[in-house]
Parts: C-alpha cells; structure tokens; sequence
C-alpha cells in the first residue's frame, strides 16, 4: 500500500508540514518555505496547492511549483566541556582612550562668531530642550580665548526649569558664500550680564 499524497492545504497543516515554493525560473530558482495555516487564511482548507498561482518575490515570474515538504528542526547545539582553568593571568582590560579636552573659546571662534547654548535638562516630563543663541565675543573678553568651553556650558542656568545642564551647539551651514547662518538677533538673549538663558 502506498504512502497517502498530501495534495491539500488542510492535509499538510494535519500533518505538520510547510508549504514549499520553487520558481521555474532558470536564472531565479528560489525556493521559499511557506506555513500552510497562513495560506489556509486566504485560500481555504481544500485547495490543491499544486493549484496555487503566486508570483515569484524575487523574479515575478508566475511558473512556480507547489509542493509539501518537512519541518525541519535545527540539531540541539552540541555541548561543548567547560575549560579547565589553568593559572593563566586575566585577560588584560583594553584602556579607553582619555575624552579629549573641551575646545577652547577662541577655537570655536575661529569658526563662528555665536553659538546655540541648549539645555540639556531630563526630568518626568521629558526633556526640557530650551535654546537661545549666544555671542561668544563677551564672553572671550570676560575670560579669555585661552578659556575652556565648560564654563559656558556650566555658567547658565536654564530660566525654564532652573538646570545647569548646558551644552554648546555650531550654528548651521548656510552656503559656501555665507558660511554658517547669521546671528539671529530676535532669539539674543536680553542681557549677557545675567547668567540666566
């Protein structure tokens, strides 16, 4: 007595297997492995899968040929023996690079003239994200060009949600005839005296 022919959707899904497509295609020949519940979805129990006309994903083409083909379950990863821990010293910890120094004022002036000063603040409601635009020129007289870019980021106080976390962005690129964009006087801030932003 022969073996039964699974030749219908609800045959392969009782018998636990895939639907598997091969494209006629000379030059695409590619097979794709398909579960018979989610075709069972669209076409129903009793469709013939030889009767299934889907198109190739790869090539378009419509000769593909249908047909039944088992699960197949990787083999279980082999169990490898644990070492045997000799007195070998520990690997050593690679080192990370040292973070390189904040840039100076007059470094970032050769740049640019201004900076966005933006706070940085992370409270329940999200992140505050309040900005306004500074001149640096003030601020190379009061300390220097020599001086770190730190001390703008930790000299202001956000007048928004009242955090010191600051950080300092370049204006952006305008064109190669202007360079970055201009100063935006109506985001200046009202008075440099004040550390307030």
């Amino acid at each position: 007595m022969g073996a039964k022919r699974l030749d219908r959707l609800g045959d392969l899904a009782r018998h636990d297997l895939l639907v598997r497509f091969t494209c006629l295609n000379p030059n695409c020949r590619r097979v794709a492995l398909y579960e018979p519940t989610a075709l069972i979805a669209c076409y129903g129990h009793d469709i013939v899968i030889s009767m299934l006309n889907l198109p190739c994903v790869r090539c378009g083409g419509t000769r593909i040929v249908a047909r039944g083909a088992p699960r197949i379950t990787p083999p279980p990863a082999p169990i490898r023996p644990e070492p045997v821990h000799e007195e070998t010293p520990p690997p050593a910890r690679s080192r990370r690079p040292s973070p390189q120094p904040a840039a100076s004022l007059g470094a970032i002036r050769r740049l640019t003239s201004w900076v966005w000063l933006y706070c940085d603040n992370v409270d329940h409601r999200g992140i505050c994200g309040h900005y306004c635009a500074i001149p640096l020129a003030p601020f190379i007289i009061r300390w220097g060009k020599d001086a770190s870019s730190d001390l703008l980021r930790k000299s202001f106080v956000c007048s928004k949600c009242g955090a010191r976390t600051t950080s300092i962005k370049h204006p952006s690129w305008a064109d190669r005839q202007i360079g970055f964009q201009m100063f935006p006087s109506e985001a200046a801030m009202a008075s440099l005296a004040d550390s307030e932003f």
